[in-house]
């Protein structure tokens, strides 16, 4: 990963120490390489010897703009007093405020000026796992939650997407940010040169889990229009943040085109199969029709596909072995979750979450046989 070349202009040591000692230890933090200095001849100095630089931060209004006009570079003022709108050469934040907020703040900014959507470098070494299934009902949603929540548990860092035409994220995801995210729709569709700086500012990160999210309104209508292009974009700018170690993606059990957009973009799919011959059947189905859809795909459709029993009773119906496709792993029935409604239950049944992360774990680290239908 290219780290953002960045110098810190401030005459305040405190402020510069806290600063360096937040981006130590924040997930942000290993985007950055970091130079601070607290003079201003060292800061010309170092700018004579022509170093080139990516970002500058200053938290000077005169420095800032003299050398908004010298370099090549994005400039930002870190100002103590709260912004008005004014302008300026240079962008303007309050210093203040909240530092994630400010790294996440300073990073939009950067985007927006550095990045195309054509140009996004899509990170190798994020991961993309689908949760997916033949038929509703099936537990899906609460798999994709728990193992987001999970994954983030284990210090993974997990960003959790949901496709769904109807989506429930509210119930299992809460921040203490009182903004709504539904605007990276708006982005997606008019102006996905932004799209990823909109992401540093729009997305939420929940309180409990540190599993970050879209709070997007549930909106029928918008995401029956998201096209399979705009799903891809969308995919690439999270990767492209280069953030994340998982995104987890939460679908709808259909074809539309943002569903195989997804489908298409993931490392692996999990497929949710329920212990019943309806399950078995749809589930084969439904195979069949991806298995024709992705005929072309450079990578097989099959060979990424991880398939689990939910709600696992202890035993399979011989039938059910007719159906001749492999089972990766089994997930227990677990009655207390009948009524589920908050992300706080789910906290209840320790060793299910065991056997999630287990299950993905070791799916992720063996290779597997191709369906064989």
């Amino acid at each position: 990963m290219k780290k953002i070349r960045t110098v810190f202009f401030d005459n305040d040591n405190a402020y510069l120490n806290s600063f360096i000692n937040y981006v130590r230890t924040a997930q942000e933090g290993n985007k950055f390489e970091l130079k601070l200095f607290t003079s201003e001849d060292n800061l010309h100095n170092f700018f004579k010897e022509k170093q080139t630089i990516d970002l500058l931060l200053v938290g000077s209004k005169k420095l800032a703009e003299q050398y908004a006009y010298q370099l090549n570079c994005v400039v930002i003022n870190l100002e103590s007093k709260r912004i008005t709108e004014d302008h300026r050469e240079f962008f303007s934040l309050y210093k203040y405020q909240p530092l994630n907020k400010l790294i996440s703040n300073i990073l939009a900014i950067l985007y927006e000026q550095t990045k195309n959507i054509t140009g996004v470098q899509v990170s190798n070494h994020t991961k993309v796992i689908s949760i997916y299934s033949s038929s509703g009902g099936t537990g899906k949603t609460v798999t994709a939650v728990q193992l987001s929540r999970q994954l983030s548990l284990q210090n993974y860092k997990v960003f959790y997407l949901n496709l769904e035409l109807y989506h429930s994220t509210q119930l299992f995801f809460q921040s203490p940010d009182d903004k709504h995210t539904s605007q990276i729709l708006y982005y997606l569709k008019a102006n996905p040169n932004q799209l990823m700086a909109k992401i540093e500012t729009l997305k939420k990160k929940d309180a409990r889990t540190n599993v970050e999210y879209f709070d997007m309104a549930v909106s029928a209508e918008e995401m029956m229009e998201l096209s399979e292009g705009e799903v891809n974009n969308l995919i690439d700018c999270l990767k492209g943040t280069e953030n994340y170690d998982y995104i987890i993606i939460d679908l709808e059990s259909t074809v539309q085109p943002r569903i195989q957009a997804a489908l298409n973009k993931s490392d692996y799919i999990l497929w949710v199969v329920g212990a019943d011959m309806q399950s078995f059947f749809k589930t084969k189905k439904m195979l069949e029709e991806l298995g024709a859809i992705f005929s072309g795909q450079t990578t097989d459709f099959y060979t990424k596909s991880i398939f689990v029993i939910n709600r696992y009773t202890g035993e399979l119906n011989e039938e059910l072995k007719k159906y001749n496709f492999d089972i990766h792993g089994f997930l227990p029935y677990v009655p207390e979750w009948n009524n589920l409604h908050t992300n706080i239950q789910l906290e209840s049944i320790p060793f299910i979450n065991e056997k999630i992360i287990n299950l993905i774990k070791e799916q992720l680290e063996i290779s597997r046989g191709v369906y064989n239908a």
